[in-house]
């Protein structure tokens, strides 16, 4: 992970010339790439795209905006009901710097790509499988693009939002989007963002519903065919504040030379696969992001193990702060739950979201108590709970799971 506070220019640079080296050889097999763009809950989710959309030239990755709350105070109802500030400033401060960083990873991914053909020829494959079938396909909207002037000239290819509450949808943020950039949002805020009558597409994001979980729902234009975007939650929440979004998509197959799975460190701590593990035998399954600012119960979450086609878990964004508002109304569902949903899920990867401590006001920073409960307290709660002493609760194989990726730091997903 690559840590801003050694970097004094722009967050675009988050990834510089030092690391260069490192980073290059880790994208010779692309990845998909994650970054925390302040304290709280914003992120950036980079995919990697197919061949078939690189080809002419077009961009290494798929770029994904999540929750975009980079600057300035927030307030829902009003001022004196409840405001809040990041307490830490965000690392990225505005739309314009997040186009700068995807800008300065496609800089690197490229000249990656570059060093693999040169070394081993032009991919002539690399299509990837369909999530849906039958689905309908937009003229306008083809994959295939001869350059990277999408969206209004932005590189940010949708943006996705998980609440209608101003720290999840933050007009001030949003609207320095273009008007071109795709937005999809749960109910409350798609219906918030259409009365803003800015952005040209916005829509409504499929509930993923069983038995099947059919997350191929979610696959609509102007997504490219092989991403879904889906809101996961129980059938009895009926405001979807403990819910997640579910982003579901197939990844570019690895050489297949590549199997050790070894990992090494930059001297500033950016961990990057020396080489990756070729998931050939792996085709049919999907991996996916889940992202869950508030928490989900985690008897929701198994409905995923009877998607098909399967889907495997590669990061969990689960917070570990329990938050309440008094007296009992719990908000943030923490760590205890986030284990349990880990549990079930197995992730690759589970990284805290919106655990940042903000500086509030209004009626509401009254009445809000906050527990933080540490991975390892949850460990031995759930140790002493299955009749255990919790001794070895250190030892458990979800430590090597568990990120910690701070305001300002990146991720590479080694799928």
């Amino acid at each position: 992970m690559v840590d801003h506070d050694t970097i004094p220019d722009s967050p675009s640079v988050q990834l510089n010339d030092d690391l260069s080296f490192a980073i290059i050889e880790s994208l010779q097999q692309p990845q998909p790439l994650l970054h925390h763009l302040n304290a709280d809950s914003s992120w950036l989710l980079q995919i990697p795209r197919p061949a078939s959309a690189r080809r002419h030239g077009g961009r290494v990755y798929y770029n994904i905006l999540v929750d975009p709350w980079l600057d300035g105070p927030q307030s829902d109802v009003a001022s004196w009901f409840s405001r809040q500030w990041h307490a830490t400033p965000s690392k990225v401060k505005s739309i314009l710097e997040v186009e700068e960083l995807v800008m300065r990873v496609e800089t690197f991914a490229r000249k990656a790509r570059d060093m693999k053909e040169a070394l081993e020829g032009p991919s002539l494959g690399g299509k990837r499988r369909k999530l849906s079938r039958g689905r309908r396909t937009l003229s306008s909207m083809a994959e295939v693009e001869d350059d990277d002037i999408w969206n209004g000239g932005s590189v940010i290819d949708v943006v996705a939002i998980s609440h209608e509450f101003t720290d999840h949808c933050h007009k001030e943020t949003l609207l320095q989007l273009d008007r071109e950039v795709p937005v999809f949002a749960a109910t409350n805020a798609f219906h918030l963002i259409k009365s803003w009558d800015h952005f040209h597409f916005v829509a409504e994001i499929p509930r993923l519903r069983g038995p099947a979980a059919d997350y191929q729902v979610g696959s609509l234009p102007p997504l490219p065919e092989w991403l879904a975007i889906c809101r996961v939650e129980k059938e009895d929440d009926a405001l979807y504040y403990h819910s997640a979004l579910l982003f579901a998509f197939s990844i570019p197959p690895t050489h297949p030379d590549t199997t050790s799975t070894k990992t090494r460190t930059t001297s500033i701590g950016l961990h990057t696969p020396s080489s990756v593990s070729s998931k050939a035998d792996d085709e049919a399954v999907t991996p996916f992001v889940l992202y869950t600012p508030h928490g989900i119960h985690s008897s929701a979450v198994e409905i995923l193990s009877s998607a098909s086609p399967p889907l495997k878990a590669l990061c969990l964004l689960h917070g570990l702060h329990d938050i309440f508002l008094r007296p009992t109304n719990q908000l943030n569902l923490g760590g205890h739950n986030a284990l349990a949903t880990q549990r079930i899920l197995k992730a690759d990867y589970w990284m805290p979201t919106h655990d940042e401590v903000k500086i509030g006001g209004g009626v509401v920073a009254w009445l809000l108590r906050r527990k933080i409960v540490s991975l390892e307290e949850a460990l031995k709660t759930e140790a002493k709970h299955n009749a255990d002493n919790g001794d070895n609760a250190g030892n458990d194989p979800l430590y090597t799971s568990y990120q910690d990726v701070n305001n300002g730091e990146s991720k590479i997903l080694e799928w």
